[in-house]
């Protein structure tokens, strides 16, 4: 009876929680590295995905363990590169000088238009 009736919440509820949960520790990770860092990981983290994807797709016969055990692997390094970037916390964001012709026009009131500086 639990079975039939609590294994069509379970699962989705399960896998919508890994995929939050990967989600914000990849957020985690990217926000701790460089600008040029996340660049790279976010590559590397696709390349990986595609990976598993073209090696299933290729491979329809592989064993499921085999799929399975490269998809938790890759999901658990994610995790645990998450905790340890928000244990280092995130990177600081320098707000630049604005300059140029928008920008001036953004920042400024045009004249007489009765907007106090």
């Amino acid at each position: 009876l639990r079975n039939r009736v609590m294994a069509p919440v379970e699962v989705p509820a399960l896998g919508a929680t890994m995929v939050a949960l990967v989600v914000l520790a990849m957020s985690r990770i990217l926000l701790a590295v460089s600008k040029n860092g996340a660049v790279a990981v976010a590559g590397i983290a696709a390349v990986m995905i595609l990976g598993i994807a073209v090696l299933y797709a290729a491979k329809p016969k592989m064993s499921k363990n085999l799929i399975a055990g490269l998809a938790l692997a890759l999901g658990v390094a994610v995790l645990a590169g998450g905790v340890v970037a928000a244990v280092v916390g995130e990177r600081s964001f320098h707000e630049e000088g604005h300059t140029g012709a928008i920008a001036t026009l953004v920042s400024s009131p045009a004249p007489n238009s009765g907007i106090a500086q």
